[in-house]
């Protein structure tokens, strides 16, 4: 080990220890400090783990339920940013187990309050993000907690039962589900409730006027997640062969075509410059997964292609253009096309003579498009996870790692 490399690993744990006195104290200056950890380049981020796990553990409460509440909660959010650099063993051994405890404690009947409920939000997000490398015998008791949280008696909230799309690979590898199964509970859950946040957008958006368009605006960051969410699950949903199963994706395609058959700057004067950004992006995303569910699930090719879809002016976003040619291209070219494309951008993101790295949008749509498409390439691969800080993706690079998910 070089000294100049021994010196950068022993000032970034110094960070990170300073970062979990401060969470611990209830600094303002934690929030600053975790903005900074979480930009750090992948193999400098792994220096964090020890401290990130122990802040998970709450090691430094001290039996203080501020601190423990506070050292929970950093730790989570770092978990989320970092989190895919550290190495399997604490991950596994240490990281999951204290996220698992932290959404299994038992909490009252009353409501959760609106922080409380953020904090809930956080941990199962901080969970999915691990999915990718969560061991076999964790990976149910981790959906069982996760399910757990979102929901009792047979109420569940929809937002909280998004992040479970994570653990797609999961319910893929399950096989044939035996009754009460809760991988396939977790799926199926996950599903309905991409399915009825769709259906609220669509209602509330046909119904809209200005006394109840502030509330559609303020649905439109859940709709997203939920698309992504959709994104994310769909290599699993394809094998689902249940009809109640095949009944809500149905639904959910028709709820895509309804969002994706509307016109640029949808829904007009009720829509400033910001929300319409806000609804493209969604329309993005969401032309993305129907173009990648197109290309490779033949029982949904036909229903795709014959899709309304709006016609775009000016720059198409790569998920508009995604859907377009599943549209109108023969499956084999536009797959390999796409591939190729992936590879360029990937090797962009990382040369720092391209001239500037992509948007958080774009960088989300083309690391998906990268697993979905199986790109191959696993250097490209890796060296954009150790150059990329987006959470989201660097899960889907993690997952592409990992080769097709459509086989």
């Amino acid at each position: 080990m070089s000294p100049s490399f021994s010196s950068r690993a022993q000032e970034v744990r110094q960070q990170a220890k300073n970062f979990e006195s401060l969470a611990a104290q209830g600094s303002p200056q934690s929030t600053e400090l975790l903005q900074a950890l979480a930009q750090l380049p992948s193999h400098e981020a792994a220096y964090l783990a020890d401290t990130v796990a122990s802040m998970c553990e709450a090691r430094l409460a001290n039996g203080d339920p501020g601190r423990r509440e506070r050292l929970e909660a950093f730790g989570s959010a770092a978990v989320r940013f970092v989190g895919l650099s550290f190495s399997d063993d604490i991950i596994n051994s240490r990281i999951v187990p204290a996220l698992v405890e932290m959404l299994s404690r038992e909490r009252s009947n009353r409501s959760m309050t609106l922080v409380e409920r953020a904090m809930r939000y956080e941990q199962l997000v901080a969970l999915g993000q691990l999915a990718p490398r969560i061991e076999e015998d964790l990976l149910d008791e981790a959906l069982d907690a996760s399910i757990r949280v979102a929901g009792k008696h047979g109420k569940f909230e929809p937002d909280l039962l998004l992040p479970l799309a994570n653990f797609e690979g999961a319910f893929r590898r399950s096989g044939f589900y035996e009754e009460r199964n809760v991988r396939e509970r977790a799926q199926r859950l996950c599903l309905d409730s991409i399915r009825a946040v769709f259906e609220a957008t669509v209602t509330a958006i046909a119904e809209a006027d200005p006394k109840t368009m502030s509330d559609v605006l303020n649905a439109l960051p859940l709709t997203h997640t939920a698309t992504v969410a959709w994104l994310t699950l769909l290599p699993s949903v394809v094998v689902m062969e249940d009809a109640a199963s095949i009944a809500k994706v149905n639904e959910i395609l028709d709820s895509s075509e309804w969002l994706l058959s509307r016109s640029d700057g949808f829904p007009g004067n009720f829509f400033g410059r910001r929300e319409i950004e806000s609804f493209d992006r969604i329309r993005s995303v969401l032309s993305l997964a129907t173009g990648v569910l197109s290309l490779n699930a033949s029982q949904y090719e036909a229903t795709v292609t014959e899709m309304r879809v709006a016609k775009r002016d000016g720059a198409h976003r790569l998920g508009t253009v995604v859907l377009h040619m599943a549209q109108r291209g023969t499956r084999g070219e536009t797959i390999e096309t796409m591939r190729e494309l992936m590879r360029e951008e990937l090797r962009r993101e990382v040369d720092p003579a391209s001239g500037g790295k992509h948007s958080r949008e774009a960088l989300l749509e083309i690391s998906a498009l990268a697993w979905h498409l199986d790109v191959g390439d696993a250097p490209v691969v890796r060296d954009a996870i150790r150059q990329v800080r987006d959470p989201r993706a660097q899960f889907y690079l993690a997952k592409a790692l990992e080769g097709t998910p459509w086989e």
